[in-house]
């Protein structure tokens, strides 16, 4: 699989453990091995795969701080000597490659003075299993392998603005899915990362979504500032969600009668005396809400046949764009509560749904509908894989006020980590930096190009990876 003598580019140095090891290069090689490269180690007649990380430069004749013939030379100007120069990088395993070119955990520490050659040829062909195949490695034409085991244990994408991330979804994350036997319902955030590229029996406008009671009300609610409350725990809200959750009656109003409606059904509830007292703020409340605001509440779509549809199609974007805030998110919660109610009954959902701009549904510090929306891709993210059901976040940050709430963000296991913002270092210290990977790589990421690390990675080892548009 490659050729011994001209990819030789170093040699094991001392030190080395099973997972990884300092590798010395040999002189000219520096300008050959790049960071991220892919090499085998060959030790004791066995090859073992792996990634070349955190190259260095060292020169004991140029220590900083330290007075030496070298630094004298540099002070004048003068060339320092080469004599005493070494180049390093840091061998990430990936496993030991099998005759029949599997790739098995390694567990044997590396033998120093085992010589490493790049590959030339891809290590990723003769995996067997159930393995498919996506995307390419950052530097060559090579697919990358996905473990399709992992897909309902659910995904987040992160990356800053203009990382690549809804490119991402769209080139390599789609049609994986679909390729795994997983159909697609996408909801397009700003209705111009996933609409404007599909055929138009793949996409439909929000507006055509029915609510359900419950969604409707806080809806309602949140449209109506809660009726002059300042939160949603009040007399008049509670009696709102008790019409609009009792019964379906409500839908056989038109945007014109509706409000009239409602404030009748409050009315004999709440009894005269309190309907006295609160009808005033009701109707202000109730008048917040325009035509075209109604008309959203009534829908014409029921969530179950969203998800029919997807199913048919294989592919559904629900476009969002021109809408508020609080529409997107209850005409959210309408499907994604179909999706638990099926769940509940043991439906085998085989479903992957794509939150693009997911801080948007449970972001840190949740407050109003963000509580409902993040409560609820909570519950599906822990119950779903269970029934092939596969959530893919799509972020700008990790955590803090960029990301994904902690409570959801435990149940993402896989993860594609683009070009990150300086607010995320510690988050990506912690899950990258026992891998060799530092924060400043992560900061150079260009366009497209992912760190690819999780449950749906055959390897134990994070691969930059990168795809053809």
């Amino acid at each position: 699989m490659f050729k011994l003598g001209e990819d030789l580019v170093g040699f094991v140095a001392s030190g080395s453990r099973s997972s990884w090891c300092y590798v010395l290069l040999v002189e000219g090689m520096e300008d050959e091995v790049k960071e991220e490269s892919l090499a085998y180690i060959v030790d004791r007649g066995r090859r073992v795969l792996g990634i070349l990380r955190s190259g260095m430069g060292v020169d004991e004749n140029l220590r900083v701080g330290a007075y030496s013939p070298g630094v004298a030379y540099a002070r004048k100007g003068m060339k320092p000597s080469s004599s005493r120069r070494s180049f390093t990088y840091v061998f990430s395993v990936i496993g030991r490659v099998e005759d029949d070119g599997a790739i098995r955990e390694n567990r044997l520490i590396l033998t120093p003075g085992s010589p490493v050659y790049l590959c030339r040829e891809n290590p990723f062909e003769n995996l067997g299993g159930d393995i498919l195949y996506a995307a390419r490695h950052w530097e060559k034409p090579w697919k990358i392998p996905f473990d399709p085991a992992g897909i309902p244990m659910h995904i987040l994408v992160v990356g800053s603005t203009g990382s690549g991330k809804s490119f991402l979804a769209r080139h390599v994350i789609i049609p994986l899915m679909r390729e795994a036997g997983y159909s697609v319902l996408a909801f397009d955030w700003h209705g111009c990362d996933y609409a404007p590229y599909v055929e138009k029996d793949e996409k439909m406008s929000m507006g055509d979504v029915k609510m359900d009671g419950a969604a409707a009300a806080r809806f309602i609610g949140a449209k109506a500032m809660y009726f002059g409350y300042s939160t949603s725990d009040n007399k008049p809200y509670r009696t709102l969600r008790e019409v609009m959750e009792g019964s379906d009656a409500w839908r056989d109003q038109d945007p014109k009668s509706l409000p009239e409606w409602i404030m009748n059904e409050m009315a004999a509830i709440l009894g005269e005396k309190t309907w006295a007292r609160v009808a005033g703020a009701v109707e202000r409340g109730l008048n917040r809400l325009t035509d075209e605001d109604w008309k959203r509440i009534l829908g014409r779509t029921e969530p179950s046949e969203i998800i029919e549809k997807a199913r048919k199609n294989g592919l559904l974007v629900v476009d969002m764009g021109g809408f508020g805030d609080e529409e997107k998110l209850s005409v959210f919660l309408s499907i994604a509560g179909e999706v638990k109610s099926r769940i509940e009954k043991g439906e085998e959902m085989n479903l992957c749904m794509i939150i693009d701009e997911a801080p948007q549904y449970a972001g840190y510090n949740a407050k109003g509908t963000q509580q409902y929306t993040r409560d609820l891709i909570r519950d599906l993210a822990a119950t779903g894989r269970k029934h092939r059901l596969s959530l893919v976040l799509i972020s700008q940050g990790l955590a803090g006020e960029i990301g994904v709430d902690a409570s959801v963000r435990r149940n993402l296991n896989t993860h594609f980590i683009g070009r990150i913002l300086p607010q995320d270092r510690r988050e990506v210290e912690d899950m990258l930096g026992a891998y060799h990977i530092n924060y400043e790589s992560l900061l150079r990421l260009e366009r497209g190009q992912f760190y690819f690390e999780g449950r749906m990675n055959p390897f134990p080892t994070p691969i930059l990876i990168s795809f053809d548009i």
